[in-house]
């Protein structure tokens, strides 16, 4: 039967979410600074959306249009920083890399006489001298990944614009059929 200490797993919980705070002042940042234009963009989207479902309107074609046109051109744009967020990701990865392997090697080196650590000493020793570098490496990869994830939502909801307005033309080309057949 398996026992869980779950006082145990409440205090590790407990110290996991304390240490998010390093992400808040140095992730949050950065996700902020590479996505506010998107972001924008969605919120008034969702405004808008808001609006027509508040006051039971219809879709206007010319909004709909520029929607679809401006978060085109965001997406872009926020593909492109996020391209440079994760040349930031792949240089602190070789920072790290670096100062884990300097530390590694430096305490292989530095031995007392008849003192030998074991491989897996030799990298305890060099992940702790580079933490730093692994926790910044941490925060531009978890920021890239939260970025991408906002870009593919706002992929998902520029189809829908598109679906939205595609159906809005056929039904004014409809109506439009409908109103010469009928010789309005």
């Amino acid at each position: 039967m398996l026992t869980v200490n779950t006082d145990e797993l409440v205090s590790q919980s407990e110290a996991l979410k304390s240490n998010l705070k390093y992400y808040d002042e140095l992730g949050k940042p950065i996700v902020d600074e590479y996505s506010k234009e998107l972001d924008d963009k969605v919120a008034a989207i969702k405004s808008y959306l808001d609006s027509i479902r508040k006051y039971n309107l219809d879709f206007d074609v010319l909004s709909l249009q520029k929607m679809l046109v401006d978060l085109s051109t965001t997406i872009y744009y926020t593909n492109d920083k996020l391209e440079k967020l994760g040349l930031l990701e792949d240089m602190s990865g070789i920072k790290y890399k670096d100062k884990f392997n300097d530390a590694y090697l430096n305490k292989q080196g530095n031995t007392a006489p008849g003192v030998k650590y074991t491989v897996e000493q030799l990298k305890a020793y060099a992940d702790q001298e580079a933490l730093s570098e692994k926790l910044l490496n941490f925060i531009y990869s978890h920021s890239a990944k939260i970025i991408k994830a906002k870009i593919d939502s706002a992929n998902e909801l520029l189809k829908a614009i598109s679906k939205i307005l595609s159906s809005k033309i056929t039904e004014m080309q409809t109506m439009g059929y409908t109103a010469n057949k009928a010789g309005l």
